[in-house]
């Protein structure tokens, strides 16, 4: 998947093994409610920290869950969440 990262958090969980995430926000720039609308999401986990926000990056994932946020209100879109295995940079 390609897309670019629209926000980047910090792991807040106990797990010491994973103290050093991020879970990137990338908008695909492709939304599957038609033309106008924001582009889609994916949420990916990733495991290093020199990435910013609005770089553009293709992501290598395995999906592990699917996240629901509510796009409209009451209208709720799901989107996938990830571990990446693999990220580059393509504007960096």
């Amino acid at each position: 998947m390609t897309g670019e990262i629209s926000a980047i958090e910090k792991y807040s969980g106990e797990d010491s093994e994973y103290e050093h995430w991020l879970l990137l926000s990338v908008d695909t720039g492709d939304s599957s409610f038609g033309d106008g609308y924001f582009g889609d999401s994916i949420y990916v986990w990733y495991d290093g920290s020199r990435l910013l926000m609005g770089d553009t990056v293709e992501v290598y994932l395995i999906v592990d869950d699917v996240v629901e946020k509510e796009f409209l209100k009451g209208y709720p879109s799901y989107y996938p969440l990830g571990t990446a295995r693999y990220v580059t940079c393509t504007n960096c």
